[in-house]
């Protein structure tokens, strides 16, 4: 969605395989992804307390792509070439796959073919649920080596509308 405003920013901003705290970061706004292939997609993993804080950010949002398997799926190699097709530029792609360990033809051995079922977005802010390291007393937080809970999706206030998710993903990409 982000490559279809701006192919060059969305990889750039992808930042998710480099370690970052959100998945992409563009000028203080930022897109925390959760996906999920279960039939009941009920949670989504979150890995660390600063995911959904949004007093890291400007403007946070969480985005979770509900996914299905299915064999007529294109694969992340065509992915890949879809990408390349809009204007995303192949070098930097390469490099951001490559921090998180995928180079191209490696899904010939595990081949893993996803459809998207639907994406669902919210606004991330104070009143949204979940932990934050700066909702903790830092002395707490001394010893701790790493936090992580499941969200439950079905408590999470009402998802974005569409042109709500027009207006997030053309901010991001500005």
């Amino acid at each position: 969605m982000l490559g279809s405003v701006d192919p060059v920013k969305a990889v750039l901003g992808w930042t998710g395989p480099s370690g970052a705290v959100h998945d992409f970061s563009r000028n203080g706004w930022d897109v925390e992804v959760k996906s999920t292939a279960a039939v009941n997609a009920n949670t989504v993993r979150i890995s660390n307390l600063d995911q959904l804080d949004p007093s890291l950010s400007t403007n946070l949002h969480l985005a979770v792509p509900h996914l299905s398997s299915a064999t007529d799926a294109p694969d992340i190699d065509a992915r890949i070439d879809r990408l390349v097709e809009a204007g995303v530029p192949m070098d930097a792609l390469e490099t951001r796959l490559a921090d998180m360990g995928y180079f191209r033809g490696m899904e010939l051995s595990v081949p893993a073919q996803y459809a998207l079922r639907e994406i669902r977005w919210w606004t991330v802010g104070d009143d949204f649920p979940g932990l934050r390291a700066s909702d903790i007393d830092v002395a707490r937080l001394f010893g701790v080596d790493a936090v992580s809970y499941d969200l439950l999706i079905g408590v999470l206030p009402t998802a974005l509308m569409d042109d709500q998710v027009a207006d997030v993903v053309r901010g991001w990409a500005h």
